[in-house]
């Protein structure tokens, strides 16, 4: 046997050819019954799974073809318009997206050509990702896109950046069926794609997505944006809260702080500065001073706790999070329409 022959018979363990038949060692053995029927083959297989191999170049050849096979990247279906133009937004946001000269090397590092690199950042990333996706007739550019500019390495000075996008992309991606992951990359929803507002906003799971469905107030996301962007919980209660005392000394002019404020700000018997109602009759009475009581309540079952214990013993789950955001988002509501008394002059003493 050659050398070729034995490598062959070695990498494949199948029979080689020979011009004598099989090689001894698998010839049948003396007085076996011989059979010209060829060997039946499996339902749907083709005949060249069975073609013996002749020469190590076809070897070569074989091998390269299931290497190309189970190696080449799977397509991914072309996205929407509206999905694309959703991507681009967020990732061409002015405020904490990518500058220009990011966009430029993300679209490269995906090998998608820059077409209109002069125009504003969220219709270039869009151009960009739909010129190419009409050329390949596939998606890939747009997930190769999101993946290069949702590195964690390009975030370890601004971590608060990349949860800002990486919720924003996942409010996008979530009526595709798709999501952004903590590495990064772009994965597949279990529950497939949404097809309601209410269910994208559910499958999205951020803070920000929930106090958005609850149309929270936006005094109160004004304050603890950043932590919330953070996933600092104990800190957003903490700095939510303050927003209240805050909005009663602009709204009366006041400048005390605490259970101080409240009473002059909101008691109806110091005759409230600021009023939700006319505290014309009892009912208005009560209902000022159990609002003025609400707030004192959440100052000191939020804010006080908050400043002076460590966060390492103290947590905030997501839901109580929310349910505090919630309240204090009513109370804001109630401001918006309350009435402030202009603060009575002082009559002069004369001698």
């Amino acid at each position: 046997m050659s050398h070729e022959a034995a490598v062959l018979e070695l990498l494949t363990g199948a029979p080689l050819k020979r011009r004598g038949g099989l090689h001894p060692r698998l010839r049948a053995p003396p007085g076996a019954a011989s059979s010209s029927t060829p060997p039946e083959r499996d339902a749907g297989t083709s005949a060249s799974r069975h073609q013996p191999i002749t020469s190590l170049a076809s070897l070569h050849r074989g091998i390269l073809g299931v290497s190309f096979l189970r190696w080449r990247r799977p397509v991914t279906p072309p996205f929407g318009a509206e999905i694309i133009e959703g991507v681009a937004a967020v990732l061409g946001d002015t405020g904490r997206g990518l500058t220009g000269s990011e966009i430029g090397q993300r679209l490269a590092e995906a090998l998608v050509t820059d077409t209109d690199p002069g125009i504003t950042k969220r219709h270039r990333v869009y151009n960009a990702l739909v010129t190419r996706q009409n050329h390949d007739k596939a998606g890939n550019c747009v997930v190769a896109f999101i993946t290069a500019a949702m590195k964690p390495v390009r975030f370890r000075d601004d971590p608060a950046q990349r949860s800002y996008l990486q919720d924003g992309l996942n409010e996008v991606l979530v009526y595709a069926g798709l999501r952004v992951n903590d590495d990064g990359r772009v994965a597949k929803l279990r529950a497939g794609k949404a097809t309601t507002l209410t269910e994208a906003q559910q499958r999205a799971g951020t803070i920000r997505t929930e106090l958005r469905r609850r149309s929270t107030h936006p005094e109160v996301v004004r304050y603890c944006t950043d932590e919330l962007l953070a996933k600092n919980n104990f800190h957003a209660t903490l700095e939510a809260t303050k927003s209240i005392p805050n909005r009663l000394r602009a709204l009366s002019g006041l400048t005390t702080d605490g259970a101080d404020l409240i009473h002059h700000t909101l008691a109806p018997a110091s005759g409230p500065r600021v009023a939700i109602n006319g505290c014309r009759t009892k009912t208005d009475r009560d209902e000022q001073s159990g609002f003025s009581n609400l707030v004192i309540g959440l100052l000191g079952l939020y804010r006080n706790p908050t400043a002076h214990d460590p966060r390492l013993i103290r947590t905030v789950s997501d839901d109580e999070l929310l349910e505090a955001l919630t309240t204090i988002s009513m109370v804001h509501r109630r401001l918006d329409d309350a009435t402030v008394a202009t603060p009575r002059a002082t009559t002069p003493t004369t001698s």
